[in-house]
């Protein structure tokens, strides 16, 4: 209780001259919190949240909160139903709509529809019923409708795929973790074999997971990536290539901050052809897309920084040792550098703030329906050591206010 208090009250004090920063349910209650709160306040809300999650667990006993927390699953559904049908975008932002019209508009029975959104209401404030049989949007259902594509990979692609860690886990015992026995190809049709990869998936998830990633990346990690590293320092005509950069989130924003520099983003076909139709003008010139498959040797040859953000985390040790040979190979032993922007987990539980790791442990589980895994700092050196290619971890960087570090890669000098 007393982490609740003092929590509270460093937040009560930030928030009481910003009325409209105030949390609220109503729709049009802002959608996130001051990006430039002081460290110590964003510090105490994410106190809170971890607090009344353990407040509440211990209000319930244990008994009860083993059925609660089997219960909170059903939840997960109505949010995977809410998005799958595209609900939030059915419902008029300022007004409301009737259950009766809705259930028309979307062909679906009434009587599911309303009981689904009801427990959506009741349990996560997503919509809610200004008179009787009507239904609005609150500010969560309103987040829904800017953040469509995280939506759609969480709930209608991510969400599926965790049950299939038990089927594979079953279904390959030991052998879980190897290449080829990933829950997601299961889960994609893969059979006796579960092997995975990008182009397993649906034809239109390229766009989908585009837009999801820039959602992802976009504000403080762009930040944090640009603004953690001396990427000026490269000088004049230094070339960075950003190895599997979607369509150049990341890599065009090195490139507008060392105007000095090229920048290459490669990755598959389909993100290659949304990266060139989306490229700003003014940096047509500077960055450029190249199809390739980091599976395949690098084809551009002693670039001053190879750069992979969040690429490493998707793959089991066996690929990623593929990935980074394939990339060493490509190096010039004396000027390229490889950076990695990924996470590093605490080597033991409680090390960090509960709520940074309870994030991570969650991106850990979803890594892992891929076979993937959010490393610790001496399972990142055991695979580059197991990469035998004459690299080493020269330096590691966290930027301020960042889950991720940047975990620099050297030739070591023969």
């Amino acid at each position: 209780m007393s982490l609740i208090n003092s929590s509270h009250a460093i937040l009560a004090e930030y928030l009481k001259d910003q009325p409209d920063q105030q949390p609220s349910f109503a729709r049009d209650g802002p959608q996130e919190f001051p990006a430039n709160a002081p460290q110590h306040v964003n510090t105490a809300r994410q106190n809170l949240v971890s607090a009344a999650r353990d407040l509440q667990l211990l209000a319930l006993y244990p008994t009860e909160a083993v059925h609660y927390l089997g219960l909170e699953a059903l939840g997960k559904m109505s949010l995977q139903f809410i998005t799958h049908f595209n609900i939030p975008s059915h419902i008029p932002l300022d007004s409301s709509i009737s259950y009766t019209t809705l259930s028309q508009k979307l062909s679906i029975p009434e009587s599911r529809l309303t009981r689904i959104l009801r427990h959506a209401i009741l349990t996560h404030h997503i919509f809610h019923e200004p008179s009787p049989g009507q239904i609005a949007h609150t500010s969560i259902s309103a987040a829904l409708l800017s953040s469509k594509s995280v939506a759609d990979v969480l709930y209608d692609w991510m969400y599926p795929g965790m049950p299939a860690i038990v089927k594979a886990t079953e279904k390959f015992g030991a052998k879980a973790e190897e290449s080829g026995n990933e829950a997601m190809g299961l889960v994609l049709g893969g059979g006796e074999n579960g092997e995975w990869g990008w182009a397993s998936l649906p034809q239109d998830f390229t766009g989908v997971f585009a837009e999801y990633m820039k959602a992802s990346v976009e504000g403080t990690t762009i930040k944090q990536v640009v603004s953690g590293w001396n990427w000026r320092g490269l000088g004049e005509g230094g070339v960075v290539v950003d190895v599997g950069g979607n369509v150049g989130h990341i890599g065009t924003a090195i490139a507008e901050a060392a105007p000095e520099l090229r920048v290459v983003v490669q990755d598959l076909a389909e993100a290659v052809r949304l990266g060139e139709k989306q490229l700003p003008d003014h940096l047509k010139g500077r960055v450029s897309f190249m199809e390739h498959d980091f599976f395949k040797p690098n084809p551009i040859q002693g670039a001053s920084v190879y750069f992979f953000s969040r690429i490493i985390h998707d793959w089991n040790d066996e690929k990623s040792v593929v990935i980074l040979k394939n990339v060493a190979t490509a190096m010039d032993p004396k000027l390229s550098k490889i950076i990695l922007c990924e996470k590093i987990m605490p080597a033991e539980p409680g090390k960090i703030p509960q709520y940074q790791e309870t994030f991570m442990r969650n991106l850990d589980l979803a890594m892992m329906m891929m076979n993937g895994a959010e490393r610790t700092m001496e399972q990142w050196k055991q695979l580059v050591d197991t990469a035998d290619v004459g690299l080493r971890i020269s330096d590691v960087v966290q930027p301020e206010g960042s889950l991720a570090s940047l975990i620099v890669l050297e030739k070591v000098a023969s």
